[in-house]
Formats: C-alpha cells, structure tokens, sequence
C-alpha cells in the first residue's frame, strides 16, 4: 500500500523513489508479457504445453529442482486453482524434455541475434572465460561469456559453457578478436596460446594480487608487519562480533559516531550485550584491545588503499568505463602509488584535500606503499617502459575516447611517472588532451591538468589506397574537437533526464551522421572487450545452485542448458518455442556433454587430423605465423 507521505512527494514535488520506479517498471513489463502469452497462438491451441514450458522457466529461473512438480503440495495447488485445459503432467521427465525444448529455441535465437549484428567477416566478438568446479560433482566446466556491441551500439553479453562447442553456435575461434580473463595459467593458455586473441588480464585480479602480494596476504610474506596488524585487525572484527560480555560497546559506538548512527552494524544481537555485570563475573581478565596505538598505521593505510578500491569498484560495473578505469589507474599511479608524492586522506575530498606527506608515513605504511607501487608496476604499468608481447585494448579505447583522445597528457604523465621510478626517462613527450569535466569523476579530473590540443606534421609516407583511407579518417578524428553532448532521455517517474550520453551513443551519432566509416566499426570492436571478468564470477555463483546434493537430477546436459537459459532470459520466447519430436530431442542436446573420452581413447586419437577437422586453413594457418612470431620474441 503507498503511503500518504509518498502519494504527497509525487502529486506535489513530482518525487519518487528509484524503488518505486523499478516497481512500476516490472509490473508494466510484467503486464506487457501476460498480454502477450494470453494473445499468442500456442496458448490459443496448446495451452498445456504453455504451462508446461512456463513451469519448467519457473523452475530454472528460481534453482528449483526438476521434481519440483511432482511434491503432494504442487499436485494439490494445481488440482484446486488451475483451469482443466491447463492442467498437465509436470515431473522431472517432462520438465527435462521442455528443457530442450526451450534451449533449442533460445540457441536460434541467439544464432540469429549475433548473425544479424555482425561486422560482416571481421573479428568483432570478445569472450570472458573461467574455469569452474561445483562443490558437488566432480566435473570441470569451463564457462564463457560473449560481448560484442550490437548494430545500434549497445553493449550486449550472453553466456554459455563450451569444451569446443563454439561451432554449435555457428560460431568459431576466428571470429574472435579480444579476451579479458583471470592470468590463471589454464584460462590465459586457452587465450593466448589455444584461441590466439588479445588477451588483457581482468583489473580486479589484477588489482588484487598486486595488494595481496604487498600487504603480505601470500605464503612467503614480504611484509612482515602489514601481515601481523591485518591479524590484528581480523582478530578484533571477531572478537567484536562473537564476545557476548562487551557491555555496552556497540551503543557506546553508535553514540560516538554521531548522525546517521541508526543502521546496526551487522551481526549484531542485543542479547550478545550482557553489560558490565557479565564481565565483572568472568574468572580470567579480558584480553586487552589488539588495535591499541595503531590508528595512525590504519589511517595512512585506508588512505593509500582508497583508490585501489575506486578500481576495482569501477571496473566491476557492467558498462562501457572501461577509459574510466584506466584513468583511475593513471590516478592512482599518480597520487598514492608515487612515493614522492603526498597522499589525500580517505576521508577529504578532492576539491578540499587533507595530505599527509611521505615524512609523515610510518614505517610500516612507507614499506607497503613502496611494495604496492612494485607490484603495481609489475602486473601494469612496466607496459609503458618496457617492450612485453601486450594487446594495449585499454590504451587503444583511451584514444578512441573523445574527451581524452590526444596521445599526450594524461598518458604521457604517467609513462613519464613510471620511467622515473625504473630511473629511465623518455624525451619524446607529445601533450595535448582535452578533458570533459562532466564525465569524469572528480579525482581523476584533480590529477590531470586541461592542455591544448597540439598537432604535430610528420612527412608524407608512400601508403595504398586502403591504408591512405585509414590514415585520414584517423587524422580527422584526432583533430576533430567534437565531444560528448548532452542527451534527453525519456523517464517513467518524470518527464525527461538530461545526462551526458554514453561514449557508444557518441560512436552511435558518429555513424548516424556518416561523419566517419571506418573508426565507428573500430569502436563497436574495442568497448567490447570489459575491463574485468567479475560477471562470469557472478554467473558461476548462480550457477552453482543447480549443482546441489538436493537435485534428483544433476546431469551435466541438464546443467549446461539450465544455466544457459537462466544467464540468457532476454532470448527466451515461450510464445515461439517448437516442439520436437522424441526422435529430435537428443539432436538438441549440447554437444560437448556428450564428448567423453577414456584414457586409451586419448592415446588412440590422431590430434594433428582433429584440428585440421576443428580449423579452417585460414586460422590454421595465422596459429602458425603467430607461433613464429613468438619464437622470434623469446630468442631475441
């Protein structure tokens, strides 16, 4: 029921809650799909097959199990509300072979939808893969995810699991053009040396092993006295949260802390607060307070680890920041990785900064900022001073950015930052950016200084028709001054929002206008490749509920296609779902689940002739160039 309060917000102030939006928002669509299964055909002439396919999307989308229709309570339910020309038989059985049923069609879908948003033979797609062990079971899967930018510039990702089942989806490893994985080295082989993309390591793992390694969270410790104030710390958030004799502490806090002190922290229980009585009572003394004389170390070290946060936080988003995320890299290399420089209080803001300066720094603080700006150095930014084999997708987004396209400032501060602290310098700085102040955060706009934008003429050189073409757009495009603009976007709750538009409604307007052919295909290839593989991880999480011990049924072929359904809703259609015959049913069936290969089997195989079956000759025959290359590298 609306309250008065919110009734009053909206009639008068035109307010409501993004809840409230969101509420509305699915009830319409909501509404929208009733009408439209009660309107379609199947329900006209099979309406049992309806509710059998929507029972089984009920128990897929929901990790409920396939039985599920056979318990004594859904057998009640259905006799008592359900209409007789709705009535069906749902058991595991019939559930399974909606299944195919559903996955089939969602497959062709799928087939047609990335058919359809090509860029005719060019690779344009990028894949996201992990490797994943239920709990329960004992087989390996290896998941992957597809992103590409569609035709009207919209990034679009599904999921599917594969052990070389591309080829089900008319797809195969040459349409392929980029990679953004874990640096696990099963997953960065398949990359590099199995599929040859351009591989990128993920920035939350990558972020993560950097502050691991530097805060001494490994087996050998390099930081000795970060590893012991960490125990420290762990030590009192559980003390904290188990010890039912603190009193009064948690009220005392809350007092202490302020406005805003209504939310309870969590786990909290009234009853584990016993007062001074219970401790009073206690035989053995209570230990004395483990973080005593250490808020100066925690202080200084939330403030070098803020940014890092501000990372990892930004690349998890599933958008197209991936230029945000490297320019909060660049921030970060700048500010609380420079060891000469002083650090912003996590607690100030950049426009009134607190710093605190390097003498300032404790010992402990001073030795982890000196490891993370190596580790750092180590898994990022040594790709500046140093020749390494590296695809530099990130670096070739930043350029296709237009608030910061210039080669120059704020790459160029950086490679000028990292040059001095390996003690080489480069002297062929070029500057000249310009910065958009609306769409960048205000940190990243505090680290960079606006420059003008400075070209430079390089002489004429003898190029063929097609690389001439290439070489002028890109020209024009360096020098056009056009940016991002503000759009005005429709709202449900209001009548219009203003924001600044997206950078692929900027490509998007580009192509519209035909101001440029060739960079607007380059950037529907770039942004599709994510900074970090974070939504995989995500996957593997709802996934991991249909592997359960609870499950009547958990063969891997109704795994595969219950976790591809419940990833990929959007290419779900009850309303354009055929039936297929029994003697159909297993065609359907994913074909990697049904490889099973004994050991002697192995031995048996002629795996030369197998990939000459699996490639065509063109693939083959760029796997083979690619391996002389990368013989030439390691002997050089």
């Amino acid at each position: 029921k609306t309250t008065n309060a919110t009734k009053h917000l909206w009639e008068t102030h035109q307010i409501q809650s993004e809840k409230t939006t969101l509420q509305n928002t699915r009830k319409r669509d909501r509404a929208e799909g009733v009408n439209r299964i009660l309107a379609s055909a199947l329900c006209r002439d099979d309406a049992k097959r309806l509710c059998l396919l929507l029972e089984t999307i009920r128990i897929v989308y929901n990790n409920l199990p396939f039985r599920f229709g056979e318990y004594e309570e859904s057998v009640i339910l259905k006799e008592v509300v359900t209409k007789d020309e709705f009535k069906t038989t749902v058991n595991s059985r019939t559930v399974t072979n909606s299944l195919v049923e559903l996955y089939a069609s969602g497959r062709q879908e799928l087939i047609g939808f990335i058919r359809d948003n090509r860029l005719g033979l060019i690779k344009c797609l990028t894949m996201v893969v992990d490797f994943w062990t239920p709990k329960h079971g004992g087989e390996k899967y290896l998941g992957l995810r597809i992103y590409f930018v569609d035709s009207h510039f919209r990034l679009r990702t599904v999921l599917r699991w594969i052990c070389g089942i591309l080829f089900d989806f008319g797809l195969s490893p040459s349409d392929f053009f980029g990679s953004t994985t874990d640096s696990g080295p099963d997953v960065k082989w398949t990359m590099n040396e199995g599929l040859r993309l351009k591989w990128e390591w993920c920035i939350p793992h990558k972020v993560n092993a950097a502050t691991k390694m530097a805060c001494g969270l490994t087996r050998k410790s390099h930081n000795p006295e970060m590893s012991a104030l960490l125990n420290k710390l762990s030590q009192t958030v559980y003390d904290t949260s188990t010890n039912s004799t603190l009193g009064d502490l948690l009220p005392m806090l809350m007092i202490m802390l302020g406005e805003g002190n209504g939310t309870q922290l969590v786990g909290y229980k009234p009853h584990r607060f016993m007062g001074m009585a219970a401790t009073m009572e206690r035989k053995r003394a209570p230990p004395g307070f483990h973080l005593a004389g250490c808020q100066q170390h925690l202080v200084q070290l939330l403030s070098i680890l803020t940014p890092i946060l501000l990372v990892t936080k930004r690349s998890q988003a599933q958008d197209t920041n991936q230029v945000q995320v490297l320019l909060s890299l660049y921030t970060m290399c700048m500010t609380s990785l420079a060891l000469d420089s002083p650090i912003r209080r996590y607690d100030t803001a950049p426009s009134n900064a607190v710093n605190i300066h390097p003498f300032q720094l404790t010992s402990l603080v001073a030795r982890t900022r000196m490891l993370l700006q190596k580790a750092f150095y180590h898994n990022f930014f040594r790709r500046y001073v140093d020749i390494v084999s590296g695809s530099y997708i990130f670096e070739m987004q930043l350029v296709m950015y237009p608030s910061v396209k210039h080669v120059g400032s704020p790459m160029d501060e950086v490679i000028a930052a990292v040059a001095r602290t390996e003690g080489r310098m480069r002297d062929d700085l070029v500057a000249g950016h310009v910065v958009a102040a609306n769409v960048f955060d205000d940190d990243i706009l505090a680290t960079f200084a606006v420059q003008p934008f400075r070209s430079t003429e390089r002489p004429a050189q003898q190029r063929n028709k097609h690389d001439t073409l290439i070489a002028g757009e890109l020209k024009r495009w360096l020098e056009d001054s056009d940016g991002l603009q503000m759009i005005t976007v429709p709202d449900p709750a209001k009548t219009s929002v203003r924001r600044p538009e997206s950078i692929l409604e900027f490509w998007h307007r580009q192509q519209q206008s035909k101001r440029y052919v060739l960079l607007p295909m380059v950037a529907r290839i770039l942004f599709a490749v994510p900074s970090s593989s974070a939504q995989i991880e995500r996957d593997f999480g709802n996934s991991g509920q249909m592997v359960t011990a609870l499950r009547a049924s958990t063969s891997t072929a109704n795994i595969d296609m219950a976790c591809f359904l419940h990833q990929n809703r959007s290419f779900v259609d009850v309303c354009q779902c055929p039936k297929l015959k029994a003697s159909e049913v297993d065609e359907h069936i994913p074909s990697n689940v049904k490889i099973n290969l004994e050991p002697e089997v192995v031995e048996r195989m002629e795996w030369n002739q197998l990939a000459q079956a699996c490639f065509s000759t063109s693939s083959a025959s760029a796997f083979a160039s690619y391996n002389e290359e990368e013989t030439k590298d390691s002997s050089c």
